[in-house]
């Protein structure tokens, strides 16, 4: 498939944005996880940012005119007060000042959105560009390698001495240096950053196949390590209970999205891909039968005229 130029920058364009996010990524991490001591590896795995359904919704639909139903519009409203409730109690458990909730909020709305504008994006290509999960990958891949490289180079001769600079090679602190890649720290960091990676190309197969708001299913199960792993950790199981019901919740309600489950209450399942189908279906023995019965007729009618026609002569 062949590109303009303007699609060219665009693809180049969210290259950049990929980049863009997976730096937002490490730096949210790291301030909120290194900083205040409370990081954990399965929590790399597992993040996701909270809103990002709701703005899959919401740019598919502008985007790509994608058709939703009632069931999917109260479904969305549900997971939309899920979602924040959850960010709430977990800012709220973490003791975070009013002022922190603001910024952490902030990043999420920020975050969200762009990864759902990539997303959708990315879809687009799959769809009408007929672009393969495997090529949306190394193609972005290749493009941020090439840039993280070329950055990791540079700073790896740079030392120092600022609160972001912690690690230290040869008596000196730097924000990044090649050389620590491959001590035990690095390697296991590269190997977390690497399921990070298939789990992406997963969640691009997913995408392909069925629809970008399938992709927020698949994240919302690996929620649930971190649950795991919180109750493992910290034996905090009120926290973990809250988190887990709440996580029941909005996959309940995402399955009602996605159309797994349906609820009949005032007929807010009419318009799933099945029941539209079962009406299609219906429809048509419906005008099968009328045709039949029509065609009987001009026959019958047919046979009468000439019946008629023999008796005049």
């Amino acid at each position: 498939m062949k590109f303009s130029i303007l699609e060219k920058i665009f693809f180049v364009s969210a290259g950049f944005l990929k980049l863009f996010l997976d730096i937002i990524f490490i730096l949210y991490h790291y301030f909120f996880y290194f900083i205040e001591q409370n990081y954990s590896p399965e929590k790399i795995i597992s993040f996701s940012f909270q809103f990002k359904l709701i703005f899959l919704f919401l740019t598919s639909k502008l985007m790509y005119n994608t058709q939703y139903y009632r069931h999917q519009n109260f479904a969305i409203i549900i997971i939309v007060l899920t979602s924040f409730t959850k960010f709430i109690f977990n800012c709220i458990q973490d003791r975070n000042s009013l002022r922190n909730i603001f910024v952490i909020f902030l990043i999420h709305l920020i975050h969200s959105f762009l990864e759902s504008f990539l997303i959708v994006y990315i879809k687009g290509l799959m769809e009408y560009k007929y672009i393969s999960p495997y090529k949306a990958c190394y193609i972005i891949g290749l493009i941020n390698f090439s840039i993280v490289t070329i950055i990791y180079f540079i700073i790896s001769f740079c030392p120092c001495n600022t609160a972001l600079c912690l690690v230290e090679y040869n008596d000196k602190k730097y924000f990044g240096n090649f050389l620590t890649i491959f001590d035990i720290y690095g390697l296991f960091m590269f190997a977390l950053f690497l399921i990070k990676a298939i789990l992406l190309v997963l969640n691009y197969i997913i995408i392909h196949d069925f629809t970008v708001c399938h992709s927020f299913l698949f994240l919302q199960l690996f929620y649930f390590i971190e649950i795991v792993n919180l109750l493992a950790k910290e034996n905090s199981l009120y926290k973990s209970i809250t988190l887990l019901i709440i996580s029941f919740i909005n996959i309940f309600f995402i399955l009602l999205f996605l159309e797994f489950i349906e609820i009949n209450i005032f007929k807010i399942s009419y318009n799933t891909k099945k029941n539209i189908e079962s009406r299609a279906f219906d429809d048509k023995e419906f005008y099968a039968i009328n045709d039949g019965e029509n065609d009987e007729e001009e026959e019958i009618d047919g046979l009468s005229l000439k019946d008629t026609t023999n008796n005049l002569s």
